[in-house]
């Protein structure tokens, strides 16, 4: 499964530049949709018509003719059952990782958010407490204490690569590709005054690259967000996100 998106990536080693942390890092606690089969129907027959001559009486069923028939249709009402059941999963699935895919759009844009902003956004998006909030909190902390900041530039895009469920469905394991373009800014070249035209940020990092990552999201109320994140492949300078 592939989703593409306008935004930007999570490579912390270009983007934050030393010094700062990643919102990766472990914690001690850390598909097409079937049609369903309808039910099926009981078949009647109609008695005879007025104008046709009087039936021969309908000769009575044998105990053991009623045996066979009756297990033949509990048989077959097993059979319709168990279809309905497995394609029902099967859409439920493919909603499951439609929900997750939008709730990853919220990460991402909450992401960006978060390093804009330092300290000054909403952190929805990852489990409290987690390995993940701390490490994010860590980042937004160091950037703050030495005026860093992503600018306004365009970022890059997103690709979701896979979504896998635990058992339960109540975890997902997300592989995504992310392409950064963004650009880490600090004061303006003379701090004495306003930053504006004539006295522009002092660029810090605006080296492009490309990270790979594993995030692992958890269903709580309805919601999914963060709780663990770590990078699988890190590459400065190249795009490897297609």
């Amino acid at each position: 499964m592939q989703r593409r998106r306008g935004w930007g990536a999570l490579l912390l080693m270009g983007v934050l530049g030393a010094g700062s942390a990643g919102c990766s890092g472990d914690e001690s606690d850390a598909s097409s949709a079937g049609s369903t089969v309808p039910p099926s129907t009981v078949s009647s027959t109609t008695g005879p018509s007025a104008d046709t001559a009087e039936p021969e009486p309908t000769p009575v069923a044998t105990e053991a003719e009623i045996s066979e028939t009756t297990t033949s249709t509990t048989s077959t009402t097993s059979t319709v059952a168990a279809t309905t059941t497995t394609t029902e999963a099967e859409r439920s699935i493919e909603e499951l990782e439609a929900e997750v895919a939008a709730a990853y759009e919220l990460v991402y844009e909450g992401y960006w958010e978060c390093l804009r902003s330092p300290l000054d956004c909403d952190t929805s998006w990852l489990v409290e407490g987690s390995g993940s909030a701390v490490a994010m909190q860590n980042t937004m902390q160091g950037l703050a204490d030495r005026d860093r900041y992503v600018g306004d530039d365009p970022v890059g895009y997103f690709v979701i690569e896979s979504i896998e469920f635990n058992d339960d469905q109540t975890e997902a394991t997300v592989v995504t590709c992310w392409w950064s373009t963004a650009v880490l800014y600090t004061t303006p070249v003379d701090p004495t005054r306003p930053p504006g035209p004539d006295n522009p940020p002092t660029v810090v990092n605006d080296t492009p690259g490309t990270s790979r990552q594993m995030d692992r999201l958890e269903r709580s109320l309805g919601l999914w967000a963060v709780r663990h994140s770590e990078t699988i492949e890190s590459v400065a300078g190249e795009n490897k996100c297609g």
